[in-house]
């Protein structure tokens, strides 16, 4: 009897417990449909996002493609249409961006537009969906464009703008700074210019390459600031 009484109350227990879960799910259907459409709904956004960025960089591809075949025919102006039209749109790709942007600065340098070369390069700086290493590039190009341009270069505000690139830089800090030192060489602070390079000759992060080219400017103008002391003195 025991036994049979046992299997009833067990037979009972199991038969609650479904009726609980069933409860539990009747009650909270609706939560639990909703949940489900979010889901859904995410998965499908997501989805749609990715195929549309897809799209976006076909698209963009293909324009910056025909600029280099447009380039290759010696067809100035139509690359320079086909490249303005992906640095205008607000929906190109920012590694496409960047290299268009980059090939339409070269050719307004070699138009000797070295203003309108530096707002591009300016852009690509302050553009916060480029690689850092983009960035950084921008930064350098910018300052060698300020640099060798005799009329841009008398602007009293360059070296802080200089100091200000070489301080947000990462990956090409060093040549950013070679670029200020040789600046300052050229301005006749030889002092300055001399900090600048002992500090990249010493610096551990810096490539061989800037470091060697770095210690022969300290060389040298060691020996300049000792003969500048020297006829002082």
């Amino acid at each position: 009897m025991s036994k049979e009484l046992d299997h009833i109350l067990e037979k009972a227990k199991s038969e609650a417990k479904r009726d609980a879960v069933r409860e539990f799910f009747i009650k909270r259907s609706r939560f639990l449909i909703k949940i489900a459409l979010i889901i859904i709904i995410t998965v499908v956004s997501i989805v749609a996002i990715f195929i549309v960025k897809n799209n976006r960089q076909i698209h963009y591809s293909k324009i910056l493609h025909q600029a280099h075949l447009a380039q290759e025919s010696k067809d100035l102006q139509q690359e320079k249409k086909l490249l303005q039209e992906i640095i205008n749109s607000k929906k190109a790709p920012s590694s496409i961006l960047s290299l268009a942007s980059f090939r339409y600065a070269d050719l307004l340098l070699q138009d000797s537009k070295n203003k309108e070369a530096i707002d591009i390069f300016n852009k690509i700086a302050k553009c916060n969906s480029c690689e850092e290493f983009t960035q950084d590039l921008a930064k350098l190009l910018a300052i060698k464009t300020w640099i060798l341009d005799d009329n841009l270069n008398q602007d009293k505000a360059l070296t802080k703008k200089m100091h200000k690139f070489a301080a947000q830089a990462k990956y090409l800090k060093h040549h950013i700074n070679e670029q200020m030192a040789l600046y300052e060489k050229s301005l006749g602070n030889l002092q300055k210019s001399y900090e600048i390079f002992n500090k990249i000759a010493n610096a551990q992060d810096a490539t061989n390459s800037v470091k060697v080219r770095a210690q022969t400017h300290v060389s040298d103008l060691i020996l300049k600031i000792d003969q500048k002391s020297d006829v002082k003195n």
